[in-house]
């Protein structure tokens, strides 16, 4: 098992959505969702653009990985289909991709990632799609958001300021693997911390 250690820049629920019963990983994060396995666990802590670099956002344990194309086909997904005029935990769902059926390329839904009324940005298409088609999923997870705990000192150097780190020292990943509790996942403990100003 690795554990893929990164940090959740923005927390709105989006990426991760820790929403109706599994915790998902279906954008941003191109290089992670790319090489990540099933059996590995991913750890994401918070942004210090908010004051929560040193505190957990989540972890989940991949138990499944599916295509873009598998995503948006799958009835167990449905509900994490993006719908901007609910709301807030719908407007956030990250069930956005879906192939043109002539062009073949990727479209966009109307969702976080797309630019105003819906048109759809090439940046983000790019950034989701571009290097990997990978949706990581996992039933097993504690979600804190802006109410994670404290990361102890001694597993802080785990985390990169920039992409994700997956090689660490076997000490220092057992040993956040057994502060974690992953045989005792929370599900959902808190509210997103980028949700503080929104209206839910």
């Amino acid at each position: 098992m690795l554990v893929h250690t990164y940090c959740v820049e923005h927390d709105l629920g989006f990426a991760p959505n820790p929403f109706h019963g599994v915790c998902s990983l279906g954008c941003c994060a191109p290089q992670l969702r790319k090489h990540a396995s099933v059996g590995d666990l991913v750890v994401g802590r918070g942004s210090a653009r908010v004051g929560r670099r040193d505190h957990l956002v989540y972890w989940m344990l991949i138990e499944e990985i599916v295509s873009f194309e598998e995503y948006d086909s799958d009835p167990r997904f449905a509900a994490k289909v993006p719908d901007m005029g609910a709301s807030t935990m719908l407007r956030y769902g990250d069930n956005m991709y879906f192939r043109d059926p002539i062009t073949n390329k990727f479209v966009q839904r109307d969702s976080f990632h797309s630019n105003e009324n819906g048109v759809q940005s090439p940046t983000d298409i790019k950034t989701d799609t571009g290097t990997t088609t990978n949706v990581l999923l996992g039933r097993q997870y504690s979600y804190y958001g802006g109410v994670g705990p404290e990361i102890p000192e001694e597993f802080r150097c785990m985390f990169p300021k920039r992409n994700r780190a997956c090689h660490h020292p076997s000490n220092l990943k057992n040993g956040l693997v057994r502060w974690l509790k992953i045989d005792d996942p929370k599900g959902i403990v808190g509210l997103p911390t980028d949700w503080t100003d929104i209206p839910h």
